[in-house]
């Protein structure tokens, strides 16, 4: 298992699935992409926790995360 886990101690949000925006639903499908979780923990005044969790159980999985780390790059501007 591989596990990312970016945490802060800043102003935090009003978290709520039903309100998410295109930045937060990019990392919910990035974590279905390589059969994780994906998980927020954030608080008004005390910070932010995402944390991304996935099983390496194949190699084809390491393909699969390699080639979205390639396509990211690639769409950054010059």
């Amino acid at each position: 298992t591989v596990e990312l886990v970016v945490r802060d101690d800043g102003a935090g949000f009003e978290y709520s699935p039903s309100t998410a925006g295109f930045g937060i639903l990019g990392m919910q499908k990035r974590a279905r992409d390589v059969v994780g979780t994906f998980e927020i923990r954030s608080t008004v005044e005390h910070g932010t926790q995402v944390c991304v969790k996935a099983r390496l159980q194949q190699t084809s999985l390491w393909e699969r995360i390699l080639s979205k780390v390639k396509v990211v790059f690639l769409r950054i501007p010059k």
